[in-house]
């Protein structure tokens, strides 16, 4: 009898033990392209349920649990502070809602408490419009698209910043936000001091032909501070890329006034293309990848404007279990992703992949307009 009890105690003791996560300490993550909390949970803390974790730890960051941003510096809890928290998300549901107050509805992570303003003096700063919008501001402006170099209004050309960067290999460093940076001169248009404009550096021709226009990457958005005589002083206010000397400075173009307006489904697809390319080759194509459409605004196309890529009609090969022989059928089009515009130009559009039904989104396939802004 003493040899059982003995056993179970030893059991109990141990028990604890099998469900204790490794320990972890706190450390940050830079957020690149594509990142979601989900995504950074379940490789962070092992499980993608706990991303309220992650948010809970980086509200200060973080306004919208549903958008997180490149560069954003995130908090990441360690396994060891998280445990209580996680076990909380294995309590049956009954027992979560007991936990929050009786004299308030229940309130999801999204919720967002009404700012009362206050009642002794007038309010002086408003809550910023939370108004949802076809394409945020910095999707627009980051945007790559098609065009020819020599076709573009070009102020100069980036020299490098006023202060010294490091250099990696001899190759200097990127200019940072907030560096000030020289621009030398290249037309007699100029702009005016305070004025932003956009940096941007060629890429690839996109039909592979020396007489192909090329992929325009835009890297940062500037500040005019100075105009000198030989060289203009800019402030670097937002970037996307890096920022070397000789890339474009061009005109900034103006974010669409979207006034809460949305794309409104259409009865019948009213225009179709083909896809044109990528702006990034890869093998398989994801969620946020950019590519080009050959629709532009002489077809009608506005930003904010949804497509449909379409699979078309193919064979495929079929044998039914127990058969020595295949038959051939014949497999109707299918519809592969969801495309969004993010900017126009004259004959062609910059998409982003939303939605991703199948892994064969490539070049040449054909899009349709389902989704229209008014």
């Amino acid at each position: 009898m003493r040899v059982v009890t003995a056993s179970l105690i030893g059991l109990l003791v141990a028990t604890p033990l099998l469900g204790q996560e490794p320990e972890q300490q706190d450390r940050d993550h830079v957020v690149r392209r594509g990142d979601t909390l989900w995504d950074l949970a379940g490789f962070y803390l092992q499980n993608p349920f706990r991303w309220p974790l992650i948010y809970q730890a980086n509200t200060s960051v973080v306004e919208d649990p549903h958008w997180i941003y490149p560069r954003e510096v995130l908090r990441i809890p360690g396994l060891t502070l998280a445990m209580d928290a996680a076990r909380r998300d294995r309590m049956p549901v009954a027992a979560v809602q007991m936990t929050q107050p009786m004299d308030r509805p229940l309130r999801s992570v999204f919720y967002r408490e009404p700012v009362q303003p206050p009642t002794d003096r007038p309010t002086l700063l408003s809550e910023p419009d939370r108004t949802p919008v076809p394409v945020r501001p910095g999707e627009f402006v980051s945007a790559e698209f098609i065009a020819d170099p020599a076709d573009l209004l070009v102020y100069g050309r980036t020299i490098r910043p006023v202060r010294e960067v490091s250099t990696v290999g001899g190759i200097p460093t990127s200019a940072h936000p907030q560096d000030e940076i020289y621009v030398g001169y290249r037309t007699r248009d100029l702009p005016r001091v305070g004025e932003r404009l956009l940096v941007v550096a060629p890429g690839r021709r996109i039909y592979g032909e020396l007489s192909s226009p090329r992929i325009i990457h835009p890297t940062a958005v500037v500040e005019v501070l100075e105009l000198s005589t030989e060289v203009m002083i800019a402030r670097v206010i937002d970037q996307f890329g890096a920022v070397h000397p000789d890339q474009l400075v061009i005109p900034l173009d103006m974010y669409p006034d979207f006034r809460g307006m949305v794309a409104e489904p259409v009865e019948s697809p009213d225009i179709a293309g083909r896809m044109i390319g990528f702006a990034d080759e890869q093998p398989i194509y994801r969620i946020t990848d950019r590519a080009f459409i050959d629709l532009g605004r002489e077809h009608g196309v506005q930003v904010g404007d949804v497509f449909t890529a379409i699979l078309p009609e193919r064979a495929a090969r079929r044998r039914e279990p127990g058969e020595f022989t295949t038959r051939i059928e014949t497999v109707p089009p299918s519809h592969v992703a969801e495309l969004r515009v993010l900017r126009v130009n004259e004959r062609d559009a910059t998409v982003v992949v939303d939605k991703l039904f199948f892994p064969q989104l490539e070049a040449g396939l054909r899009v349709e307009r389902i989704r229209k802004m008014p």
